[in-house]
């Protein structure tokens, strides 16, 4: 059984980030956090899911592409600083989220790239091995989606461009994943679907993140964090 992509078609992952700026990343995390400390906390996701993100195996290729290109240089220290300088990094076009997944997609495909994903990094309990499976489904169907369980995803990939998933959704609401299926029905694109995982975007799942907190490799950043800014013996207080 095909347990990772075949050796000799290139695949991408497209990650989807934003440089860690107070007030700029986890607004929906302020409060109860400050927005120094919601920052903090996505650098910690942000260092964490690439340094996991490059250990995925040949022929995955890891390329950023920022909210902003103006915080490009400011990004290129930040990895360089933390040990994962060296990975291409290029601004997100378009007008909104939908634009700006096909524009990343359909870069990819023009570059010869075989299978795209297109992941976040708001998700450090997500385990490595949906990432591969994303890939992996992608052998046998023409998109693959993470569901996320506030109704949006984690992941989308395609192994072709599919503009008529990206276009029109509801973006940023519960409705997308239910809608982007909805797409694959209509335009009958064959497509695979990954477990669910969650975002960490607001209380509720920042006290299920700390509830996972075992979950989280030895040594990441993101554990640090809690460690240092969370009282095991204080609930996270609501918005």
């Amino acid at each position: 059984m095909e347990t990772r992509p075949t050796a000799h078609l290139r695949s991408r992952l497209i990650v989807f980030a934003k440089y860690p700026q107070p007030g700029g990343v986890k607004t929906r995390l302020s409060p109860p956090l400050s927005p120094q400390d919601a920052a903090e906390l996505y650098r910690a996701f942000l260092l964490d899911a690439i340094q996991s993100y490059l250990t995925l195996p040949a022929p995955i290729e890891v390329v950023i592409y920022l909210g902003s290109e103006t915080d490009i240089p400011a990004m290129e220290q930040l990895l360089a600083d933390s040990g994962c300088g060296g990975l291409p990094i290029r601004a997100q076009r378009g007008a909104g989220l939908g634009e700006r997944l096909e524009h990343a997609l359909a870069e990819a495909f023009r570059e010869g790239i075989a299978r795209a994903c297109v992941v976040g990094t708001d998700h450090p309990t997500l385990p490595l091995r949906l990432l591969l499976q994303g890939f992996v489904g992608l052998a046998a169907a023409q998109a693959v989606v993470g569901p996320a369980t506030d109704g949006g995803y984690y992941l989308i990939g395609m192994n072709r461009m599919i503009p008529e998933l990206l276009r029109g959704m509801p973006y940023s609401t519960e409705r997308l994943l239910e809608q982007t299926l909805l797409a694959t029905e209509i335009h009958h694109v064959p497509l695979q679907q990954l477990p669910p995982w969650y975002d960490v975007d607001d209380a509720e799942s920042l006290a299920q993140l700390y509830a996972d907190r075992a979950l989280l490799p030895p040594g990441s950043r993101t554990g640090e964090w809690l460690r240092n800014h969370l009282d095991p013996r204080q609930p996270i207080p609501a918005p």
